[in-house]
């Protein structure tokens, strides 16, 4: 057995730039958010940043209202907060329900810690009603894995009030497991997500996203283990 499986009986696994590519997703949504509101065509690197500097400043329950307020400010959109926030969720559910997919060979990762025997569970900051889009909409993902096929328990923004790098999330998952710390693993791919875990007491295991390289030094530092890809943690099994 794999070190980073030894004495282990859940795996918990954070969705967004983990176990798929969404991460460049939201950042075309963003970007044709603010194109259609008031006419700008801004640099998705402008967006990624923006984006990510607000949430990793922003711990709230409400992250995400809050950061659509950003955009209505920075870019002096005339929209209300509500139709704003409406309409970037109809810009999003195309691309939530036609290009959202797993990473290579995440879906066959899943499937055999669930013949294994392992509790799965995924721990997001996606709203529920986004992952719910997923699950019964999602084409891509409900032919390789359905997330009610393949998580004994999901836990959404919607049942936290703190994002991560808080330890909410993974402290939630604990309870629910009804597990102790040293017998679960969080896989994670963001510097913010690894710190959510190590402060719930959780051994990470850090699987690299292009979207997080600039943070990967302090990653590498902070995670208990690391692999390349989802192909590599296959042959382990």
């Amino acid at each position: 057995m794999v070190d980073f499986l030894k004495n282990k009986k859940a795996i918990i696994f954070d969705f967004d730039g983990t176990l798929a590519d969404t991460v460049g997703i939201w950042n075309k949504i963003d970007q044709l958010s603010i194109k259609e509101f008031c006419g700008l065509d801004i640099d998705l690197e402008i967006i990624q940043f923006d984006r990510e500097n607000f949430i990793n400043n922003h711990n709230d329950g409400k992250v995400y209202e809050n950061y659509v307020i950003f955009l209505i400010k920075k870019y002096k959109i005339t929209k209300d907060v509500d139709y704003v926030i409406n309409r970037r969720r109809e810009i999003a559910l195309d691309y939530i329900i036609n290009q959202v997919d797993y990473k290579e060979n995440a879906d066959k990762v899943l499937k055999r810690l669930k013949q294994l025997g392992y509790k799965l569970v995924l721990a997001t900051t996606t709203a529920r009603r986004t992952i719910e889009n997923y699950n019964m909409k999602n084409q891509n993902l409900i032919r390789k894995a359905k997330f009610d096929d393949i998580f004994d328990y999901i836990i959404t923004n919607d049942e936290i009030s703190e994002k991560k790098p808080s330890p909410q999330i993974y402290q939630k998952s604990l309870e629910i497991l009804k597990l102790k710390k040293e017998e679960c693993l969080v896989v994670e791919d963001s510097i913010e997500g690894i710190l959510s875990a190590k402060r719930a007491g959780i051994e990470v295991l850090n699987i690299p996203d292009n979207y997080a390289k600039l943070s990967q030094k302090s990653i590498d530092e902070l995670s208990d283990y690391k692999i390349k890809n989802f192909a590599e943690f296959l042959k382990l099994l």
